[in-house]
């Protein structure tokens, strides 16, 4: 009897095969979450900014009795620094807006101010993202 030790070629491709599908996966899913994180902090820099500017119109209230509608209009900036190897930051287009009650005081200022901001951007990867927060300036 002459006995074999050892694996065919077959089986060889065939775990070859499988080892390079269980890599590809494995990277695919690697791609995906690093793309979710990187999309997941663009939204937090954009909130934080997004925050930032309502809370400056809402400070306008202490000196000016009311939120002024000259801040209204439509402006673009950076969200982010681009890190190194990336040839250019992400732009965030941003609609801010500022409406007044018809409700007058005695002084004729409006008794509430309703400020809007809606921010929007593309990611590297090609999705858009936005998202809108609204809040109500009592004067």
């Amino acid at each position: 009897m002459n006995s074999k030790k050892g694996f065919t070629l077959i089986e060889l491709m065939f775990a070859i095969v499988i080892i390079a599908i269980s890599v590809l996966a494995v990277y695919q899913m690697y791609i995906q979450g690093s793309q979710m994180i990187t999309e997941e902090y663009h939204r937090r820099l954009a909130f934080e900014k997004a925050q930032e500017k309502i809370e400056i119109a809402k400070s306008y209230r202490s000196f000016c009795d009311t939120v002024p509608r000259s801040l209204s209009g439509t402006f673009t900036e950076a969200l982010d620094v681009p890190e190194p190897g990336q040839e250019e930051s992400i732009m965030a287009t941003y609609i801010f807006k500022v409406e007044h009650s018809q409700d007058r005081d005695a002084n004729g200022l409006p008794y509430m101010s309703t400020v809007t901001i809606i921010y929007e951007w593309a990611e590297r990867s090609g999705r858009v993202l936005s998202f809108k927060l609204k809040t109500y300036v009592i004067s």
